[in-house]
């Protein structure tokens, strides 16, 4: 299950301290409050209604059913949805983003709702505050050998690693469309340069900075219990 609605797949590399309930603040900017409409939308299920501001190039890649099943990953892999904590906003390589960070049962999940020059959602991204661990040898090689192959088009190769719900979500033609995104916003894959994993009882995650010809990107790979790759997460370094 990938974590970024864009094409398909976010963030901090080290433990979170507990966020605490929301204080009275400044009146919230539109941003914010779409934002914090999207993740009330998201969390209560309303998924047409979550969709309602997105752009046409995120409308086109992320279905209603996506969205459940996301919904559904998060639920498996952090608990039941609590309540919103925080909403943050900054501009990100000159497009407003907006962070809504949201407790959950087993910890926080960040999500991140980046909107385009229009004004309407062009990416969501969730992700797992989750405790920064030693990295699994075995873990890194699969995490290591998927971005490789990646980068090659071995497409074969990195749907293997894959579990039934990014088999569905992420076919060869989509895996294509990811590399070439990635080509043009990053450029040419160079090397890997370094490697950190975070953990939780149902989901670790090993993040892989990689040095490419036009800027890096770091690539988190998302396990399951089973060692199988259930997400694949990609944000410029």
């Amino acid at each position: 299950m990938t974590l970024l609605f864009a094409t398909s797949l976010a963030l901090p590399l080290f433990a979170q301290p507990p966020h605490q309930a929301e204080s009275p603040k400044q009146a919230e900017s539109p941003a914010q409050k779409v934002a914090r409409q999207f993740a009330a939308n998201f969390t209560a299920g309303h998924f047409d209604a979550a969709a309602k501001d997105f752009n046409k190039a995120l409308t086109a890649a992320v279905s209603p059913a996506t969205m459940k099943g996301m919904s559904d990953q998060i639920t498996a892999w952090m608990g039941a949805f609590q309540s919103i904590t925080s909403v943050r906003e900054a501009m990100v390589d000159g497009f407003p983003s907006v962070e809504v960070v949201m407790a959950h049962e087993k910890g926080p999940v960040s999500l991140k709702v980046v909107f385009d020059r229009s004004g309407r959602i062009g990416s969501v991204l969730f992700d797992p505050l989750l405790a920064a661990t030693a990295v699994d040898p075995d873990l890194e090689r699969s995490a290591r050998a998927l971005v490789a192959d990646l980068m090659a088009s071995r497409f074969g190769a990195v749907s293997a690693q894959f579990d039934d719900n990014m088999h569905r979500e992420l076919p060869p033609p989509r895996l294509a469309d990811l590399v070439w995104s990635l080509n043009t916003t990053f450029g040419t894959f160079l090397s890997v340069t370094e490697v950190q994993q975070r953990s939780g009882p149902e989901v670790r995650i090993v993040d892989l900075t990689a040095a490419c010809d036009k800027r890096p990107v770091k690539v988190s790979v998302v396990f399951n219990p089973k060692s199988k790759v259930s997400g694949i997460v990609m944000t410029p370094k």
